[in-house]
């Protein structure tokens, strides 16, 4: 796994199946800060990460990425 610059990701995914605890089991361990909320069909993910390009990757193994937003943190 590649160490990137320090990078918040802020994605919204389809809920499909899978609930919040798997999605936290998943990708905990790739940073911190993170919150998972609900919106109806729909998981918002937030986390602070070094491995932003690994987060993107597991959230497209779990479901669809509707929307994404990275941002490079000082």
């Amino acid at each position: 796994m590649k160490l990137m610059k320090y990078t918040e990701i802020e994605a919204i995914i389809l809920k499909k199946e899978i609930k919040k605890k798997e999605i936290e089991e998943r990708i905990k361990e790739l940073g911190n800060s993170l919150v998972i909320g609900e919106i109806k069909d729909y998981y918002k993910i937030h986390i602070h990460t070094n491995y932003p390009e690994k987060v993107i990757e597991e959230l497209k193994k779990i479901s669809e990425i509707v929307d994404l937003k990275k941002t490079p943190l000082p």
